[in-house]
């Protein structure tokens, strides 16, 4: 028997993802009804629960926007185009809360009047969330985001002052589920989805060294 794994997929996370809801409601409606009468223990417990259920369900959305991510022909949300500019202002948007909780500077330069797929703003939105873990807590975080382009290429730039990475890591940073840190690194599926996504228009994506942080470049055809 043949499996559509690209359908199945989908179906077990959006089942998956409402018992996590269901779980994640009740244990905000128990935070809630113990409310200040809760001692310190069980309120922590509650708490717990509660955020393991949200970091459940992003794995979840997580896994099913790499399985897009890897099907240029799907159908989805994220099919398109949009200009470049407009999908750096919309991730910034996206990352607002981070940024402001980082205490980060974020520069974005004169842009080109490109355009590129809708999926370009997670691309964006995942690199500036890679500078946010990444942050060097002895200096105040930068990112500057810059592009140019030419007849046959969009080139984007993402680059921080942040830790940089490791040279053993450089290998395995596109690779689903690697995580250069255990406390900071999330799911390991930021850089990956990035990865498929770029791929599946055409392009291509890698991390540059640099003295101080690190940079991101992905190129992509210029339409």
């Amino acid at each position: 028997m043949s499996v559509d794994w690209e359908n199945l997929i989908h179906s077990i996370a959006h089942d998956t993802r409402a018992l996590v809801r269901k779980g994640l409601l009740n244990a905000q409606l128990l935070e809630r009804l113990l409310g200040q009468a809760a001692d310190a223990q069980t309120s922590q417990y509650v708490r717990a629960v509660i955020e393991s259920q949200m970091e459940l369900n992003c794995l979840l959305v997580r896994l099913v926007a790499l399985a897009d991510a890897e099907k240029p022909g799907r159908s989805s949300p994220g099919t398109g185009w949009i200009d470049l500019e407009t999908a750096v202002l919309g991730a910034k948007l996206e990352c607002g809360d981070a940024i402001r909780r980082a205490e980060a500077e974020l520069v974005i330069e004169e842009l080109p009047p490109s355009s590129v797929p809708l999926k370009v703003q997670m691309v964006l939105r995942e690199l500036l969330d890679n500078s946010m873990r990444y942050l060097d807590s002895s200096r105040r975080l930068r990112v500057v985001i810059g592009a140019e382009e030419d007849q046959t290429k969009v080139r984007v730039r993402v680059a921080d002052n942040g830790t940089g990475v490791p040279p053993a890591y450089v290998d395995k940073l596109f690779q689903p589920l690697t995580r250069l840190d255990p406390v900071r690194s999330g799911f390991g599926l930021g850089l990956a989805i990035s990865r498929a996504i770029v791929e599946a228009a055409g392009g291509s994506i890698r991390f540059e060294p640099s003295d101080a942080g690190a940079s991101f470049v992905f190129e992509l055809p210029n339409r």
